[in-house]
């Protein structure tokens, strides 16, 4: 009988393998775009020279002179990227830098008097010093950042020789955002970690309230801590680090009112909320969520592995950003082996669907104005994403599956099946190869089988097994995709 090899698009891995059956479990740089299994693009290194530091976040633009931008904020720089891909640095003068990766925080006078040997330094994973993530945004044309550490806020007027300068008479801040209305929110400001504030609508630099402007201020009633902002169609979301909450236009005199959306819900970095599709999609502390009007969970087929899998000391660089072109938002995370950011997960947002993997970038944007996406590799580099198939330093693409058994009376892994024939469904002859991982039991040794070059006709195989897991391996450095193959397998005996 021929069994088809077809499996549903994206990844389960939150159990077994043998509860994978019929699933995929594992992918490498491959991903499943209106139901099929294809490679992600390739990159190469983009003109632009390479900068200090680790990029934390993008964010590229085009101005009111039509001339194309990227900027890249690192623990202790900000940088522009002009469409030529000559990079500047407009680190504001006098800038507090901050700290490249978290350390667990202690030193004298931390934690109760009295409690503990004098002289000692005291640790602990509550008392975690994040990695420093700023946050850029767009004022009119013109980029505004601010970092935690530094806690000013600057603007940048587009003179690639001119640094970035203080907003006057700003207070200080530890995010930023700016509201559909063009209000510039100061997050966590005034060294009070729940304040926003806001200036005149049409004059960044008038802070101070009153009858003749718009400027104000709000303490949110929160738990919390915020962490971040972002514009939604219904308002402004604001992120503490447990709960959401929606800043909605109201008028004077109040100027903005803040509801909360939901608690236990908050983000787990200040990067890891990402907006698209009219949708916000953000990684908590306990797990995924979106955005649309209400907070609902997101079902994750891949959770349980990706936050067995997290550096829990370095969660704050995780970061996010969407690839519209391909329905995805991606968070890039530090794995619990490294320190840096060397893994992906990625929601596919209009199929429902999730994927994972390795990859050293620690944060990227959207091709937006330019006409590939963008990611920072762990080394200052900028790469352009999603162009050929060539993956220098990575991994080829490929993808696992869970076990495959006989269907029919005696299903469920009762019979014993021998293979002879694989019959190929490609979209070019040649560009995979596959290994079939035979075994008698979930937990028995496995034996590999292959791996086979497939071509334009049936190729012969030759095992025996219960059970049969599937590797896909691209071959060739091209566009190729993994359809309906099917297996030729007929019961046998055990020999």
């Amino acid at each position: 009988m021929l069994v088809s090899l077809k499996l549903p698009p994206g990844l389960y891995n939150d159990g077994t393998v043998y509860q994978a059956r019929g699933r995929w479990i594992a992918a490498q740089l491959v991903r499943w775009f209106s139901g099929e299994m294809r490679p992600m693009g390739g990159w190469q290194v983009h003109s632009g020279d390479p900068f200090s530091g680790v990029g934390r976040v993008m964010l590229p633009w085009r101005d009111n002179n039509n001339s194309i931008w990227a900027a890249v904020a690192t623990a202790n720089n900000l940088y522009v990227m002009s469409r030529t891909g000559a990079v500047s640095d407009i680190t504001p003068v006098g800038f507090r830098g901050g700290l490249t990766d978290a350390a667990l925080g202690g030193g004298y006078g931390v934690g109760a008097y009295g409690v503990g040997a004098y002289g000692t330094i005291r640790s602990g994973i509550d008392m975690i010093q994040e990695a420093t993530m700023p946050a850029l945004d767009l004022w009119g044309p013109y980029l505004v950042f601010v970092s935690p550490d530094d806690q000013t806020l600057y603007q940048w007027d587009l003179a690639p020789t001119a640094a970035a300068a203080p907003i006057a008479n700003a207070p200080s801040a530890r995010s930023l955002v700016v509201t559909n209305e063009h209000f510039l929110f100061a997050l966590g400001c005034g060294g009070d970690e729940r304040q926003i504030a806001w200036p005149d609508q049409s004059n960044n630099t008038l802070w101070t309230p009153d009858v003749s402007n718009s400027a104000g201020a709000e303490t949110l009633p929160s738990t919390g801590r915020i962490l971040c902002g972002k514009r939604l169609s219904q308002g402004t979301g604001i992120w503490t680090d447990n709960e959401l909450w929606i800043a909605q236009y109201i008028g004077q005199p109040d100027v903005y009112g803040f509801q909360k959306a939901d608690s236990g819900c908050g983000a787990i970095s200040r990067n890891a909320v990402v907006t698209a599709a009219s949708q916000a999609f953000w990684m908590s502390p306990s797990g995924f969520f979106a955005y649309n009007g209400y907070v609902q969970p997101l079902p994750c087929d891949v959770q349980g592995y990706v936050y067995s899998n997290l550096n829990l000391l370095q969660v704050s660089k995780i970061s996010a950003f969407r690839l519209s072109t391909f329905r995805e938002v991606w968070w890039l995370y530090p794995s619990v082996n490294s320190t840096e950011c060397d893994s992906y997960v990625t929601y596919n947002y209009q199929e429902n669907t999730w994927n994972c993997g390795s990859l050293s970038r620690t944060c990227g944007a959207d091709q937006d104005v330019f006409s590939l996406p963008m990611m920072c590799g762990t080394d200052g580099t900028i790469y352009d994403h999603e162009t050929g198939f060539s993956y220098t330093g990575a991994a080829t693409p490929s993808a696992l599956s869970g076990p495959f058994e006989l269907p029919g009376p005696l299903g469920s892994g009762e019979t014993v099946f021998g293979a002879d024939l694989l019959i190929a469904d490609e979209k070019t002859a040649g560009d995979t190869e596959v290994t079939f991982l035979g075994a008698y039991y979930p937990d028995t040794t496995e034996t590999h089988y292959g791996p086979y070059a497939l071509g334009g006709r049936p190729t012969p195989v030759r095992f025996s097994a219960r059970q049969v897991r599937v590797l896909v391996q691209g071959v060739e450095l091209d566009d190729w995709r993994w359809g309906e193959p099917r297996l030729r397998a007929n019961p046998r005996g055990a020999r």
